[in-house]
C-alpha cells in the first residue's frame, strides 16, 4: 500500500469504544461504578453511565448542541446524524478492529496510531485509584484491539495524572507489557497542579527512559476545571507551552511517533 516507496502514517486516528469495554476490562471490585452503555443502534458515541444511569462525567460535546445549526432528534453529539451515512459498514461491525482496518484500506493508510474518543477519567473528584483503573481498562482493551493486525494498528495509552506513582506504574505497564508506542495525557490541571509542576517530573523521566512520545490532547469540559479552557490550558511556562497546544498539535513530534513505530515493528 506504500506510495512510491513511502508508507502512509496516520499519527492521530480515533476509535469508537464499545458499550461493554469497562464491564469486560475494568477491575470488578468497582461493581456498580464500572461504566457501561447501551449497544449502538446508529452511528455515534457511547454515553457511559454508572449502574444507576448517572453519567460518569458530562460530555463536553453536549455544549456544542446550542450552536448546532441543524439539531437532529436522538443525536448524542452534534453532527453525528449528518455524517452517519459514511459509517454504515463500520456500524454493522460495531466499529471493531476489522472495520478500522477496512477504513484504512479505503484511505490508503499503512499504519495508524489509535486514540480514545471519550475519556472518562478527566474528573478531579475521582479517587486516584479509580481514575487510574479507568485508564488501565482502556489500555488493556486497546492492546487487544490492535492484535487484529499489530503491524498496522498501533496503540496509544491513556495516562491520568491524579497520582504520579500510579501514573508511572501504568506508563511502564502500557509500554513494556501492552505494546503501546505513545502516551495520551490531557493538558488541563489535575487537582490544582499544572503539567509543568515538578510533582510530575517522574512521569516525564519514565517516558524519556522508555522512549515514549507524549500526546497532550485537550478534552471538552473537564470536570473540576471551573473557569473553562482559557484559564485551564494556558497557565504554562513559555517552555512548556510549546508542546501543549492540545488537539492543535497532536504529537509533540510526528517524527518521534514514526520512529517509535519503526523501531517496534
Amino acid at each position: 500500500m506504500a506510495k512510491n516507496g513511502y508508507a502512509i502514517l496516520d499519527s492521530d486516528m480515533h476509535v469508537f469504544e464499545p458499550h461493554d469495554l469497562y464491564l469486560k476490562y475494568m477491575n470488578p471490585k468497582w461493581g456498580d461504578r464500572i461504566p457501561r452503555g447501551e449497544p449502538r443502534k446508529r452511528h455515534g458515541q457511547i454515553k457511559f453511565t454508572l449502574a444507576d444511569g448517572k453519567p460518569l462525567r458530562p460530555s463536553g460535546t453536549l455544549a456544542l448542541a446550542t450552536t448546532s445549526p441543524k439539531p437532529h432528534a436522538g443525536e448524542r453529539s452534534p453532527g453525528e446524524a449528518e455524517v452517519a451515512h459514511r459509517y454504515t459498514k463500520p456500524l454493522a461491525r460495531d466499529y471493531d478492529a476489522i472495520s478500522q482496518l477496512e477504513a484504512m484500506d479505503e484511505e490508503g493508510l499503512d499504519v495508524a496510531v489509535l486514540f480514545r474518543t471519550f475519556p472518562l477519567h478527566c474528573d478531579d473528584s475521582l479517587e486516584a485509584e479509580y481514575a487510574n483503573d479507568l485508564c488501565r481498562a482502556w489500555n488493556s482493551w486497546m492492546a487487544d484491539f490492535c492484535k487484529a493486525d499489530s503491524k498496522r494498528l498501533r496503540p496509544s495509552a491513556l495516562i491520568t495524572l491524579h497520582d504520579v506513582d500510579l501514573a508511572v506504574d501504568e506508563i511502564r505497564r502500557a509500554i513494556t507489557e501492552l505494546g503501546a508506542i505513545g502516551l495520551c495525557l490531557v493538558p488541563e490541571p489535575s487537582n490544582g497542579r499544572h503539567i509543568h509542576d515538578r510533582y510530575y517530573d517522574p512521569v516525564w523521566r519514565e517516558a524519556e527512559k522508555l522512549g515514549a512520545p507524549i500526546l497532550r490532547s485537550a478534552v471538552f469540559a473537564p470536570v473540576g476545571c471551573s473557569n473553562g479552557f482559557p484559564s485551564c490550558g494556558w497557565h504554562f511556562s513559555k517552555a512548556t507551552a510549546v508542546g501543549c497546544l492540545g488537539c492543535y498539535i497532536a504529537w509533540m513530534s510526528v517524527g518521534n511517533c514514526a520512529k517509535a513505530i519503526a523501531t517496534s515493528r
